[in-house]
This record gives structure tokens, sequence and C-alpha cells, in this order.
């Protein structure tokens, strides 16, 4: 028997997905950091840019 890897989520720039419950545009991929915005409900982005890491664990839906 062997163990299988999961494959790692992959996230697409300029794609709004549902993180955990809440909306987020994602604005760049890097090494080992998402770069995110909030989205409201339709669809602009607000607030701050921010990071988004740990999303192993975490329920993820891609929106659009």
């Amino acid at each position: 028997m062997y163990n299988k890897k999961e494959k790692p989520i992959v996230l697409e720039v300029d794609r709004i997905y549902q993180i955990e419950g809440k909306k987020y545009l994602i604005d760049e991929n890097a090494y080992n950091k998402t770069y995110v915005w909030l989205v409201d409900d339709g669809n602009e982005p607000y607030g701050r840019r921010r990071t988004l890491g740990g999303i192993k664990n975490k329920e993820v839906i891609k929106l659009t």
C-alpha cells in the first residue's frame, strides 16, 4: 500500500472564491502567499489587500 498525495489547491488570479463563508477576489499568487481582496454582494472588491494562507484544510468554492 502507498499513500496518495492530494493535489494542492490552485487559486486562479482574477477569479472569485468563497473560502469559509467569505468571498475573495484573487489578486496575485506569490511563492507561498496569496494576495486577495474581500468582495461585497455586488462582486466589487473593498477594503485593503490581504494575504491568504493555510487554505489546505478549508472549504474552497469557485464562484466565477
